[in-house]
């Protein structure tokens, strides 16, 4: 059974204990996170369909900008495991005591491997708020939109060349070519 299962009779209570399972493994996973420069540690776990785990922390950068969010690394845990079957729960803990729910770039990572995907967001200790994906990513941006948009027919003209308003000569679509450079 995977902590995402449908409670079928008596399986409520295991299905309970299940996503109590995979929480406490991913606020344990906290203790592992690189977090120097905020402070702020997160672990996460990804379960899939088959009931295959893999865990994920924060790495920190100096830049921030090159940090790695928990849920990020665990997707890559599984990418480098050969996993290519479907998310189906991911458990998320950070800090503090509110539930630490994914980023907006998290959400849109787990919705690619997880589009029916529940997480089970918490923190060091506290309450946990589960929620499908769908509803932390409504709209997500799919393989399925993006095939639609290849598929699709090129932009409207407008989007390619500016309108002329001024009633000038037209811009022109390419720059004028440079003239002799100095070497």
């Amino acid at each position: 059974m995977t902590p995402n299962d449908p409670p079928a009779g008596g399986a409520t209570a295991d299905r309970q204990a299940g996503v109590d399972h995979l929480v406490q493994r991913a606020r344990a996973v906290r203790a592992r996170a690189y977090a120097p420069y905020s402070g702020f540690h997160v672990g996460a776990v990804v379960v899939t369909a088959s009931g295959a785990s893999f865990e994920g922390v924060n790495v920190e950068n100096v830049s921030y900008r090159l940090t790695t969010c928990a849920e990020q690394t665990a997707l890559a845990a599984m990418c480098a495991a050969g996993a290519r079957e479907e998310v189906v729960a991911v458990a998320v803990a950070g800090d503090g005591d509110a539930p630490c729910t994914p980023c907006g770039a998290c959400r849109q990572t787990i919705a690619e491997f997880g589009p029916r995907a529940v997480v089970h967001a918490t923190g060091a200790q506290g309450p946990v708020h589960s929620s499908p994906i769908s509803v932390l990513l409504p709209d997500a941006f799919t393989p399925a939109r993006l095939a639609a948009g290849v598929d699709a027919d090129p932009a409207p003209a407008s989007v390619h060349q500016p309108a002329d308003r001024s009633g000038s000569e037209r811009i022109p679509a390419q720059p004028p070519a440079a003239g002799p450079q100095e070497a």
